[in-house]
């Protein structure tokens, strides 16, 4: 058997990066403004981080915590990592209905992940409508995707004690 050099992987970022033309430099000096070394061979998977997380949504917060981590996981596995902000859909303050809104995170998703020089994404959503809409768009746009939750959120505390959404909020 004889060794094969190995061939490249041609990502699809590299469409953004490669050459040394005028728009591939300004492409990779974008990069390197934010902190990320991309090289015209562009060596390395660029993979989102798509963030649910808002002050709005106290379901999805949790996931700020592990955005880091997340981070440090691509690199370690020899990715770019880029979190970008996605819409956070919550029952609590969002009316008349956060499932009207499902679609249009969908969407959202989707065109960040075509129009960015994105390879993979990571999705972090935690409520009942961020999880499908964020996978949806996910899907529309076949790329590799890794969905995070954060479990259930944490029980509020009112008056020295904790009130779950369901059996307190309905005693009152």
């Amino acid at each position: 058997m004889t060794n094969l050099p190995k061939s490249p992987i041609n990502y699809r970022s590299s469409e953004w990066f490669a050459g040394n033309d005028e728009v591939a430099l300004a492409h990779r000096v974008v990069m390197a403004s934010v902190g990320q070394q991309v090289d015209a061979e562009n060596s390395k998977p660029i993979i989102g981080i798509a963030d649910s997380s808002s002050d709005l949504n106290p379901c999805n917060l949790p996931l700020r915590n592990f955005i880091g981590e997340v981070r440090r996981g691509i690199e370690d596995a020899g990715g770019i990592p880029l979190v970008f902000p996605v819409m956070s859909l919550g029952e609590d303050l969002m009316k008349p209905s956060a499932m009207l809104y499902r679609n249009l995170l969908s969407i959202e998703v989707e065109e960040y992940l075509r129009s960015y020089p994105i390879d993979g994404v990571v999705l972090l959503a935690n409520c009942d409508k961020s999880v499908p809409g964020a996978l949806m768009g996910a899907l529309s746009a076949d790329l590799p995707t890794l969905m995070f939750t954060a479990g259930a959120r944490p029980a509020a505390v009112y008056r020295g004690r904790k009130v779950g959404t369901g059996t307190e909020l309905w005693r009152m």
